[in-house]
């Protein structure tokens, strides 16, 4: 892993720790080639199990070997979740692993408690092991790009998880048999709050002109209930068949049927016939079909020409160097480093020729070969209390609250955890972002006490950070009303921290105030910094 995405995937974990609920249960492990857990059991979200999941943080190095994802996994779901708290895991990776298949059927064959929510990191992530995993634990797949802001798009993921879901979302149709009915996608996913779902229906009658009268009844489970909702159609006969409505329709069921084909059930691409047939009556390009270029009067396919292109007065010395990517994910919390490649090329002007080749093969002139360093992957289980812990019903995973977490994050190396989370902090010193200091150095309550560290980041003096009400309090509202005004482009970060600050606040003696109202007294003093 780079330097960089060691660095994001840190942070990450780090912002995922202190995101975590008062009173949640969480583990950590750290694998690669093999694995360890932070705790024997997933432990109670407390001042001291924090402090050791943050020096295990504080240490984590890519140094563990390959990427064993199944055994790791078999280990978390061999643990029994707690009556009344389903258990979510995150699951952050670079990379692929040789087994996808065996992942994929471990993971449906417990999407009754537990939801995989995976994260593809970079090129190097394999599209089929974060779609299906995803899929057959009815979690959610996020690809996220180098460029792009990873604890953003955790948090994020992290916050919809806390939301109560759509699931088993199915259409009913009540129309005249002479229809045939293609539903598209064939298997809707999860809907998360704030996501968006388009489903079409195909229908093809042995009738050209009859039209359509009946209705269709749209079918789920929210909040551990049923739901149903119907919708009366009235479609008269249409000779059309190839409106933009139809295409669009056409590419979302090809892009069903090539993720079909890449899951455990469909593996041996036995969708291509169905894949072509759909691309060609549509025209719409597939991943068994392409455009060609046909002559207008004898319509027969115009063959292309290669050119040669000339290259003149350059020699390119290409220098590949790669780090080996295994397979391999463990329990609670995880994290694993392992970049599958790393290349780099250099280009130098001469007189003649051009060659390419490997450092010291084909050219003389000797270049030092960088060592890819391993590319972490990150995952976190979470078990979430459920709203109503008599109902065995509301024991899924559309919860109202989550109040029981476990996090896994993998293939770390640490020396030990005996450290204070005060280590977590060297790299935000030195890195100057002011926000994470802010995070690390909230209390595991949701509070933040006065500090050096603190005066320093918010340039406020200790003893003003003391000046107002007893405990933390005014403390807390200061830092509250800093994040909002310093940070207010980065809320979807540290808005977790932020609900757990106002919780806390909520449980004090205020001496009569709302929390409005010392908020806004901490905002009067931040302006004027």
């Amino acid at each position: 892993m780079r330097n960089d995405r060691i660095k994001k995937a840190k942070e990450t974990l780090l912002l995922l720790l202190k995101s975590l609920p008062v009173g949640c249960l969480f583990n950590v492990v750290s694998f690669g080639s093999d694995f360890s857990t932070l705790f024997e059991q997933s432990e109670e979200y407390s001042e001291a199990t924090l402090n050791q999941a943050l020096s295990l943080q504080s240490q984590m190095e890519a140094d563990m070997g390959g990427t064993e994802i199944l055994r790791p996994l078999k280990q978390i779901y061999s643990n029994s979740c707690k009556q009344g708290y389903p258990r979510q895991i995150f699951l952050l990776t670079d990379g692929g692993v040789r087994n996808t298949n065996e992942v994929i059927s471990l993971a449906k064959a417990n999407n009754g408690y537990t939801r995989v929510f995976t994260f593809g990191i970079g090129d190097g992530a394999s599209t089929s092991l974060i779609k299906n995993v995803a899929k057959a634990s009815n979690g959610k797949a996020i690809f996220i790009k180098d460029t792009d802001n990873m604890q953003e798009k955790v948090i994020t993921a992290m916050k919809g998880s806390l939301d109560n879901c759509l699931s088993e979302v199915s259409l009913h149709w009540d129309i005249p048999k002479c229809f045939t009915i293609t539903d598209i996608p064939k298997e809707p996913p999860v809907v998360f709050h704030g996501d968006k779902l388009v489903l079409f229906a195909l229908l093809t009658s042995s009738d050209a002109k009859s039209g359509i009268s009946g209705s269709f009844t749209l079918k789920g489970r929210f909040g551990g209930k049923n739901i149903s909702h119907q919708v009366k159609i009235e479609i008269p006969s249409s000779s059309h068949n190839d409106l933009p409505l139809h295409r669009v329709a056409a590419k979302y069921q090809i892009k069903d049927l090539e993720n079909d084909d890449e899951s455990i059930y469909r593996g041996d691409g036995s969708n291509k016939e169905k894949i072509v047939l759909v691309s060609q009556g549509a025209n719409i390009v597939s991943k068994y079909t392409a455009f060609v270029g046909v002559d207008k009067d004898t319509k027969v396919p115009v063959s292309v020409l290669k050119e040669e292109q000339p290259f003149d007065d350059y020699e390119y010395n290409c220098l590949g160097s790669s780090g080996f990517s295994g397979s391999g994910m463990y329990p609670q919390m995880m994290m694993r480093r392992s970049m599958p490649m790393a290349t780099s090329s250099s280009c130098k002007p001469k007189k003649k020729g051009i060659s390419f080749g490997m450092p010291n093969i084909f050219t003389s002139k000797k270049s030092k070969q960088k060592q890819s360093s391993s590319v972490s992957k990150v995952l976190m289980m979470m078990d979430r209390q459920s709203s109503s812990r008599k109902s065995k019903e509301n024991s899924e995973f559309v919860c109202d609250s989550m109040d029981k977490m476990v996090c896994c994050m993998a293939p770390v190396r640490s020396s030990g955890m005996d450290e204070s989370q005060n280590k977590a902090l060297g790299g935000h010193k030195s890195s100057g972002d002011k926000m994470m200091i802010i995070v690390s150095l909230q209390n595991f309550d949701g509070s933040w006490s006065p500090s050096s560290e603190l005066e320093l980041t918010v340039n406020i003096t200790q003893k003003e950070l003391e000046a107002k009400y007893k405990g933390n309090i005014w403390c807390t509202a200061l830092v509250v009303a800093f994040l909002e005004k310093n940070f207010s482009k980065r809320k979807s970060e540290w808005e977790l921290i932020y609900n757990k600050a106002i919780k806390w606040l909520t449980s004090q003696d205020r001496e009569d105030k709302s929390v409005t109202q010392i908020i806004e007294e901490g905002n009067a003093i931040i302006k004027t910094l």
